[in-house]
């Protein structure tokens, strides 16, 4: 429960980015699902250094082709289940594995080039980090269901690339994770 412990914080800052946003968006807010979409997505994103270093740790590689392909065949199920239209919780969650990818990448190539490492201790992938992020989509599952197709809006993508910028998210990574917003 710790993934989704900050989740009051998260929705109140990003429900206030609306004073960040242009002067068309200014009084667009998120509707409470859309801002806990968005929360869930950047918490599911904020892992990806953890599992990072666990995968720098540990000698892993970042891809896991059997293991993407087995999870999003269980998010699909799931999604299906809650009404999710199948291609809508495949594109969603496509584009959160690439993008945790691309984060994964870049921090890997940056600690390997001698960039600064992490301080604290690697957290164990299969006991703690997965099961976090199983937690977070299923979160990510029930803001798509409950979004429906307000999900896919230009200002909700706009407030969703700020409110990221603003957690430190690299660019290219968050051009891939709200592609499915737009």
């Amino acid at each position: 429960m710790k993934a989704l412990s900050g989740l009051a914080v998260g929705l109140v800052a990003f429900v206030m980015l609306a004073g960040c946003a242009s002067r068309r968006d200014a009084l667009w807010a998120p509707s409470p699902p859309q801002a806990r979409l968005v929360e869930y997505t950047a918490q599911r994103l904020e892992l990806s250094r953890e599992v990072a270093w666990f995968k720098y740790r540990e000698g892993l590689r970042v891809k896991d082709r059997k293991r993407e392909k087995e999870r999003l065949g269980v998010l699909v199920a799931e999604g299906r289940r809650l009404g999710v239209p199948t291609g809508r919780t495949r594109g969603y969650f496509k584009a959160q594995m690439r993008a945790s990818r691309t984060y994964q990448q870049i921090l890997i190539s940056g600690w390997q080039r001698g960039g600064a490492l992490p301080t604290q201790p690697a957290r164990d992938l299969k006991k703690v980090l997965r099961p976090q992020i199983e937690q977070l989509d299923a979160g990510i599952l029930a803001q798509l269901a409950a979004t429906g197709d307000s999900s896919r809006d230009a200002r909700l993508a706009r407030r969703a690339e700020t409110y990221l910028k603003a957690r430190e998210i690299p660019q290219r990574v968050i051009r891939t994770s709200i592609a499915p917003l737009r």
